[in-house]
This record gives structure tokens, C-alpha cells and sequence, in this order.
């Protein structure tokens, strides 16, 4: 395993590296200690490696992933114990109380990210969208008279717990994500998503989007900030055919498996009822185009 520094062009590729991870020099000693890279690059610097796959059907269809990488998650902070205190009446909630938390923890942070943005092409036109959020996401069908993106479908949201039931058996908690309406395109042919605070998450619309509602809360937040002009600063990987390796001479650096970010977990106290520590492990890296699987059948995004 290779020490110091590396470069993305030095990084080796292959099913042997779905073991490795990359580790930042400097150790991470608490849960909420950052480091100054994790702030990334400005955005007008910032590169978008898009990954293209061509199917050389009768529809011609393309997809294309937008993989947005992020040196660091901010996961939640995460109210476990609740009070309920009496309030005056303007601040009382419909129940008469105000909930306060009396104790609380930050949990899922981790070194690196990456959430992508997927959207599917035939004949030349645009056929859906596809958002990724955190495990799960949101498609999107073209609407071509209103040019925008209408929501299809959602995938649910799978909390695993920590427990090893025996032979890798898990219990899961599903529920049902609410997602945005509409992707809106502007500026001819670009689609506006959001980039959830710190948690990175891609949403149609600005506001709080509460997507776990249970015994803790999971909230992520968006807002009309900077904007990621990625159009003006794209590389482009081109897979060529629906496959896991890729077999270009450039960017070779897409087919290490491993993970781009610290192994070593702190705060795992809760992990056997959340499934999360304060700090996790890092991510695997981009990957490609997967939203709409291999059938190209024309018309169908699914």
C-alpha cells in the first residue's frame, strides 16, 4: 500500500483495489475536526468528469452520469433525547409544548462524497433524469412542452440497523421519500438541481426536505447560493459500451474501487441501533451510468 502524497494520474485500478482506501496524511482525531482541504476548490475551478455510456441501439440511446465528488460530508446533527418544555402560547407547537433536545450527536460524517445526476437520452433528445439523494433517488420524465422534467417515480429510503442477525442477515426501516415536482431547466438546456448544505444530497427545489421521520429526524437544506456552472468546465469519460471497467488511456483513475477517504470510524456508540458512526468511512468513487440499467427499449427510462 503506497504512502504519501498520490496523484490521480499514479492511482492504480482494478477488482484488487476494492480493498484499498485513501487516507488524508494528517489523522482526523475527532469527529468534527476538518482539515482546510475539505473546503474543495472555488467553484469556477471546480472540474465535472462526466462519464458517457453509447448503446449503439436503433433509439440511439446515451446516458450520461454527472458524478459531483466532495472532499467532505457534514452528516446530522442529531437530536437523541427530546424535551418538552412549556412555552409561551406563541411559541407552542400544535401540542402545546416546544420540543428542546437534551441530548444530541452528530453522526455520518465521512472524508469525500459523491452524489450524481444521471440523465438519459434517444434520438437526440432528452428522456428523463434521474437525482441521486444519499442510498436512494428521484426519476424525472421530459416534459417536452414545458421543458422541464416532471417527477415519475422515487426510490424509498432503507435504514439498515447495526445488527448482524447471523448469516449477514439486517433489518431494514423503509419509508417513503417525498420528492420535488419539477427539475426546471434554464438557460436553453441546463437543469437547476440543488446541492443539499454540507450533506450534498441532489434536490429538485431549494427548502427542508425531510426524508426520515422516525425516531430521529434526517433533514437535508437547500437554498439558492453559488451556483456550479459545471457546463463550462466538464472532461469527459467515454465508457464506450454498458460496462464496469473503463478501457480509455486517460483518466484511468475511474476504475479504482476502493475508497476515497479514511477507513477508521469515531462515535460508534449508536452504531448497532443507527447503523452510522460520528465519523465513517469514506465513499467509493464514481461510478458510471447505472439509473436506468441496460434496456434501451425507445421511450422507456426504466
Amino acid at each position: 500500500m503506497q504512502s504519501g502524497p498520490l496523484s490521480l494520474d499514479a492511482l492504480i485500478g482494478g477488482n484488487e483495489t476494492y480493498d484499498f482506501h485513501l487516507n488524508t496524511l494528517e489523522p482526523i482525531p475527532c469527529i468534527n475536526c476538518h482539515q482546510p482541504f475539505f473546503f474543495g476548490q472555488p467553484l469556477d475551478q471546480a472540474k465535472l468528469y462526466v462519464q458517457v455510456i453509447e448503446y449503439g441501439d436503433e433509439c440511439e440511446t446515451i446516458d450520461v452520469a454527472y458524478p459531483t465528488f466532495y472532499p467532505y460530508n457534514h452528516g446530522k446533527d442529531v437530536c437523541i433525547i427530546s424535551l418538552d418544555s412549556q412555552e409561551d402560547e406563541e411559541e407552542r407547537d400544535g401540542s402545546g409544548t416546544k420540543e428542546e433536545c437534551g441530548l444530541g450527536s452528530t453522526f455520518g460524517n465521512h472524508v469525500s462524497d459523491v452524489e450524481r445526476i444521471e440523465i438519459r437520452f434517444q434520438n437526440g433528445s432528452p428522456q428523463a433524469i434521474y437525482l441521486s439523494v444519499h442510498s436512494f433517488g428521484g426519476y424525472y420524465a421530459y416534459n417536452k412542452t414545458a421543458h422541464s422534467f416532471d417527477f415519475a417515480f422515487g426510490e424509498t429510503l432503507l435504514i439498515q440497523d447495526g445488527y448482524d442477525y447471523g448469516e449477514g442477515i439486517r433489518f431494514y426501516d423503509e419509508t417513503r421519500v417525498t420528492y420535488p415536482p419539477t427539475v426546471n431547466i434554464v438557460e436553453g438546456n441546463h437543469p437547476v438541481v440543488f446541492s443539499a448544505n454540507g450533506s450534498h444530497g441532489s434536490w429538485a427545489s431549494e427548502g427542508k426536505h425531510t426524508y426520515f421521520n422516525f425516531f430521529i429526524h434526517l433533514d437535508d437544506y437547500c437554498e439558492r447560493g453559488e451556483a456550479w456552472r459545471t457546463w463550462e468546465n466538464l472532461a469527459f469519460v467515454d465508457r464506450g459500451v454498458p460496462d464496469e471497467e473503463y478501457y480509455g488511456t486517460d483518466n484511468q483513475w475511474v476504475n479504482f474501487k476502493g475508497r476515497w477517504g479514511n477507513t477508521d470510524g469515531l462515535g460508534c456508540a449508536l452504531e448497532p441501533i443507527i447503523g452510522i458512526c460520528g465519523l465513517d468511512s469514506g465513499v467509493r468513487g464514481p461510478s458510471p451510468p447505472r439509473a436506468f440499467g441496460n434496456d434501451t427499449m425507445c421511450g422507456a427510462f426504466i
